[in-house]
């Protein structure tokens, strides 16, 4: 892991073939690359490498930055270890856990986020769900329920690493964009009409 964070493995060209989805035969993709990636926790930047698969998960997580490597494994496959992985490395590094909310949002309000939204090749719905919370999905992928922080500003309830912020132009009533700010990535998608 240290020669892969520190780039004396592979070189920028290999290290992007990792990381990019894999092309599908019906013309998506994966949506993740070969098991690589790059994350951030507070200011430092790391990489990980693992996976599940019968019999066990592995997950292992370098920020060099700080010379901190987490490797963990566990013997069921949907273990929950990138989650873990943060937790620790939050407890190690020093950085205090996000202040997260769970604000109340009224039916009126809701509205003004809910919709479809696009972004490159996917396409994101956002609704309220069966526990009044909003929910954010990427069609034929997860359900993801979302908890307020106010000012149009959503952290995913299962990742606080996944912030969503709705943009308001020229006085719009709804929201014409979203902003998704996953894992120190930021994309935008645009609302469909």
């Amino acid at each position: 892991m240290r020669a892969l964070a520190d780039r004396e493995l592979l070189g920028e060209a290999l290290l992007t073939e990792l990381l990019s989805p894999t092309d599908l035969d019906h013309g998506g993709d994966s949506g993740f690359g070969l098991g690589v990636d790059l994350v951030r926790l507070g200011d430092f930047a790391g990489v990980t490498v693992g996976g599940g698969g019968p019999g066990g998960a592995l997950h292992i997580v370098r920020y060099p930055e700080a010379d901190l490597t987490l490797v963990l494994a566990a013997t069921a496959a949907d273990a929950p270890l990138a989650d873990l992985g943060r937790a620790l490395a939050r407890r190690v590094l020093g950085l205090a856990p996000p202040g997260v909310q769970d604000l109340p949002l009224d039916a009126e309000e809701a509205l003004r986020f809910a919709g479809g939204y696009q972004l490159g090749c996917d396409r994101l719905v956002v609704g309220m769900g069966a526990a009044g919370r909003m929910t954010l999905s990427i069609i034929e992928r997860d359900l993801r329920q979302l908890l307020y922080q106010g000012d149009g500003r959503f952290v995913a309830a299962d990742d606080d690493e996944c912030v969503y912020q709705f943009v308001f132009r020229d006085g719009d009533e709804r929201a014409s964009a979203l902003v998704l700010m996953e894992h120190g990535q930021r994309t935008e998608a645009v609302r469909l009409e």
